[in-house]
């Protein structure tokens, strides 16, 4: 049932309806307190409705429930980010990236900051080391589209976009990222 929850959680939350996320996360909390998806997606669901304060408790008690986990020291970058506490957050990311070196959340956590800090040269070479040992992924490609676009690299961007969804059909993400993008460039008749 717990899994249900989160997987529900994880919808409202694509669709855009943290309040309905967080509620169903702390549903799938409550019926398994141990269910570490749960309680991640609840951090997620939080941080997208603005709740700091909530999400630093959850954070904090995840942190001690779960020291060794990949998943829970990025989304503490996440939260230290938010907060803008932006070399705890890169300690965090990098600390995840250790962990689990595939972890995708903990690469754009560390390209975010990168962003944030001007150097998207540095995002750019972060991300294509990235894509060097996963050249389809369609979360990593996205993130490559947001740096190329950052770089004012439209047609680059594009390219990404246009490769993620051909890796994964699914990839819903991808083509609304692609519909924006037409949209940027007053190409409506390809959005």
């Amino acid at each position: 049932v717990a899994e249900a929850q989160v997987e529900l959680a994880r919808l409202s939350l694509a669709s855009g309806d943290a309040n309905a996320a967080v509620r169903r996360a702390q549903e799938a909390k409550q019926t398994d307190p141990a269910n570490l998806a749960a309680r991640v997606t609840l951090v997620r669901s939080l941080l997208a409705r603005g709740d700091l304060a909530q999400a630093d408790a959850e954070i904090a008690t995840l942190a001690a429930s779960a020291p060794g986990s990949a998943a829970v020291a990025a989304l503490n970058g996440s939260v230290m980010a938010r907060r803008g506490n932006a070399a705890g957050a890169r300690t965090l990311f990098e600390r995840a990236r250790q962990l689990s070196p595939d972890l995708v959340d903990a690469v754009a956590g560390l390209v975010l900051l990168d962003l944030e800090a001007r150097q998207p040269v540095a995002a750019l070479a972060r991300v294509d080391a990235a894509l060097a040992q996963r050249p389809d992924s369609p979360e990593l490609l996205a993130l490559a589209a947001h740096v190329h676009l950052a770089m004012d690299h439209p047609e680059l961007a594009e390219q990404a976009l246009r490769h993620a969804v051909a890796s994964d059909p699914w990839f819903f993400t991808g083509y609304e990222l692609l519909a924006r993008l037409y949209l940027r460039q007053q190409r409506l008749h390809e959005a």
